[in-house]
């Protein structure tokens, strides 16, 4: 019982710290980052020869280094996604799959960009 307890507790204080209080960057390399499209419908348009245009989450403007983690509003790892040396302007993408390979389901997530510059956070909705 203990054990969940403290899963419980790390898990709620994740969730404080993530939507409770706004945690300002560290210089100006964070407070660039953007996520689009939010909310995100992968299946909201298809190109003429029935790709798919919305098929990942695109995290832009993202510093050289660092770690984007997405979790569930249960405070759960959904993703980790690392990079380095990144320098893309395309930006990094996110395909929807868990750290399983499967689909998530419609829901609102949160985000966390972490870098040795700082830590920025927010939220994106997926809508299938």
């Amino acid at each position: 019982m203990l054990g969940s307890y403290k899963e419980i507790l790390l898990k709620g204080l994740l969730l404080f710290i993530i939507i409770l209080i706004p945690i300002h960057c560290v210089g100006n390399q964070l407070d660039s980052v953007q996520i689009a499209p939010v909310p995100w419908i992968p299946e909201d348009t298809k190109s003429d020869t029935g790709n798919l245009l919305n098929d990942t989450i695109t995290f832009k403007n993202l510093p050289m280094d660092g770690e984007i983690f997405i979790y569930s509003v249960l405070g759960n790892l959904v993703k980790k996604i690392e990079f380095a040396n990144f320098s893309d302007p395309q930006g990094k993408k996110w395909d929807g799959k868990n750290e399983d390979g499967e689909y998530v389901s419609s829901g609102v997530y949160l985000w966390l960009v972490k870098s040795p510059a700082g830590v920025k956070t927010g939220k994106l909705i997926v809508i299938r």
